[in-house]
């Protein structure tokens, strides 16, 4: 029997000229469709989420390939734990792909057979000495049944997480079930202070720019009469935005440090690493969260930081003092994953909340207020300038900072030996700081004298 094709717009009673000419894709439901999710592309998206998923599925195949090398023969331990990781059914709700049950999450997706036959492919594959991770791509080369849709199961039940982080946002979550002609100016600003309330009102701010962005678009479309959120304004909203200015002086350095080495303090060992090393290194919180343990080069005192974790989008080189190695090495040591930072879910890594969150909780405890992760990288470049005098372009290079456009054009130096006396000083600068009887010399002080 024939089953009649029904669209996303059918079904949900949606105008699919409107979904056409705002570029959305209007899929059938209960048909196949031969679109697919290509795991390679995602590094590539234009969606931060999407790239940071691409580094998910990396990681998730790299740990099978480590289990995989572990297994001396099949049905072991090693090929038990493997396979269990190995079970891709048929995604719901993207409604991409083979099979009528993609909207419900009935359809094939790879079943125990065929994960078997995964698993001894992607074997006889590692035995070859090959680590990459993107061999799974072969696979539909080598196995009979494994196709494009098996590999776009493979990676949505992968990235599974970052799909729903994409799709609930904050819009979609306080105002997803509005109609736009019903939308009135109460509703947004009800929205907006829900986000205020849980402590974000500079994103509230953020969403508040976005929603004039999309009503100006939709009137301009003949989608609606007025932009509700028009004379909203974000003063009202989330108050208005300051320049950040606040960096931790030489005093409540020192009070966090021993703070952070009290073995009272109750907090995790990577929470604590973390703090120390952004303050020593001055990178970006998520250039760390997301950091693996083989971006380091110990013997090189050497942190390669790459392209797709840097907010500049160029690839960056961290000098590693004695007492960041040491700090890494503490943390490897207690690792179970790849990650330096390694997430409560296995095989993730630390959430972009999880260090914001330790920090407010131990700002009174410590006696320090009002700062931030991103204040200690700000502490970092304030004092490599005002107790280490450290020259002004040696600082925004080791911030990673991309000069003005001439000079970025024509001077390609990159610093390192200058970054690597910078950091290596500021190392030291921190450990006579901790010292009872040892008052560390400030070069700002040395020019007075």
């Amino acid at each position: 029997m024939s089953i009649k094709p029904i669209k996303f717009s059918e079904q949900f009673g949606i105008d699919s000229a409107k979904l056409a000419e705002l570029g959305v894709f209007d899929p059938i439901l209960n048909h196949d469709t031969k679109l697919f999710t290509e795991p390679l592309l995602l590094k590539d998206s234009k969606n931060e989420l999407m790239r940071v998923a691409f580094t998910v599925y990396k990681d998730f195949f790299a740990n099978l390939m480590r289990l995989l090398k572990m297994s001396s023969r099949n049905g072991d331990r090693c090929w038990r734990a493997a396979k269990g990781m190995v079970h891709f059914p048929e995604y719901k709700y993207t409604c991409i792909g083979y099979g009528t049950g993609t909207i419900n999450g009935a359809g094939s997706g790879s079943g125990s057979v065929l994960n078997e036959k995964i698993l001894e492919s992607a074997k006889e594959i590692i035995t070859l000495a090959t680590d990459d991770p993107s061999i799974f791509l072969l696979l539909p080369l080598l196995e009979d049944g494994i196709g494009p849709d098996i590999i776009s199961d493979m990676t949505q039940n992968i990235i599974d997480d970052k799909i729903w982080d994409t799709t609930i946002l904050d819009i979609i979550r306080l105002l997803g079930d509005k109609e736009l002609d019903t939308l009135k100016t109460l509703d947004i600003t009800v929205a907006l202070d829900n986000i205020v309330a849980r402590g974000a009102p500079v994103h509230a701010n953020r969403v508040l720019s976005t929603l004039k962005q999309v009503f100006n678009s939709a009137v301009s479309r003949g989608y609606m009469q007025h932009n509700p959120a028009a004379c909203i304004r974000a003063k009202d909203i989330g108050g208005t935005e300051k320049s950040c200015e606040r960096y931790l002086t030489l005093d409540e350095i020192k009070k966090l440090w021993k703070f952070l080495d009290n073995d009272r303090n109750q907090m995790a060992l990577q929470t604590k690493h973390a703090i120390k090393i952004i303050l020593l290194t001055g990178v970006r919180t998520a250039e760390l969260r997301l950091a693996t343990f083989d971006e380091f080069d110990m013997e090189q005192s050497l942190w390669t930081i790459p392209a797709d974790h840097s907010k500049t989008g160029i690839i960056m080189k961290i000098h590693l003092s004695p007492q960041v190695k040491i700090l890494l090495t503490e943390l490897k040591a207690a690792a179970s994953f790849r990650y330096v930072l390694s997430g409560i879910k296995a095989n993730t890594p630390l959430t972009e909340n999880a260090l914001p969150r330790a920090i407010k909780r131990i700002e009174e405890r410590i006696g320090i207020p009002r700062w931030t992760a991103h204040d200690l990288r700000r502490t970092f470049a304030t004092q490599l300038g005002e107790a280490l005098h450290v020259e002004p372009v040696v600082i925004e290079k080791c911030l990673g900072h991309k000069m003005p456009r001439i000079m970025a054009t024509y001077n390609k130096n990159d610093m390192l030996p200058q970054r690597k006396d910078a950091l290596n000083q500021w190392a030291q600068f921190i450990e006579d700081l901790l010292q009872e009887n040892v008052i560390p010399i400030s070069l700002a002080n040395v020019s007075n004298l």
